[in-house]
């Protein structure tokens, strides 16, 4: 057999035998550190979307609270405004639980999940007098709720006329 019949015939029968076993264990390791590193990915894309919708929604909510403080202020009461000190302005019904929005996903199961996702906000309003010959007061509606056992809280400040209080001020 000459030299380059030798060589031909070596690489003919290597090419028949596959791939030994410590490729077969790199490629299944790289594709577990690949698979491994996806799955954490999804995992935190997950936390995200969850934390952007409830800020999201505790902005509305609280939007939708300073929004009706300030078309409807006879329905709240006010606390007696001194300089530089803040006070809870509360909804003369008492109510502090949240209203989800007026219309539910048709599934069942869905306006549930929804009634139990807005049940956990809550909401105060504290009223400050920035100065005592202030003609505007200061507003604060604070959203809160827990998720994932953490405390969070949301706050939209705003000014309103001074008469807005009713004149207790």
């Amino acid at each position: 057999m000459t030299r380059r019949t030798r060589s031909v015939s070596m690489r003919t029968k290597s090419a028949r035998e596959g791939f030994t076993i410590l490729e077969i264990v790199v490629a299944l390791a790289i594709l577990g550190v690949a698979v491994a590193l996806f799955i954490s990915l999804y995992n935190a894309s997950d936390f995200l979307i969850q934390d952007s919708r409830s800020t999201k929604v505790a902005a509305e909510l609280a939007a939708e609270q300073l929004a009706d403080l300030t078309a409807n202020p006879e329905a709240y009461t006010w606390p007696a405004l001194v300089a530089g000190e803040s006070g809870e302005v509360a909804l003369i019904s008492g109510q502090t639980k949240l209203a989800p929005p007026g219309s539910e996903p048709t599934d069942k199961q869905a306006g549930e999940r929804e009634l139990t996702f807005y049940d956990r906000y809550a909401w105060e309003a504290l009223a400050k007098l920035p100065t005592e010959t202030a003609e505007f007061i200061e507003v604060s509606v604070v959203v809160r709720w827990v998720e994932r056992e953490r405390k969070r809280s949301f706050t939209l400040t705003s000014y309103l006329p001074r008469s807005t209080a009713g004149g207790s001020a």
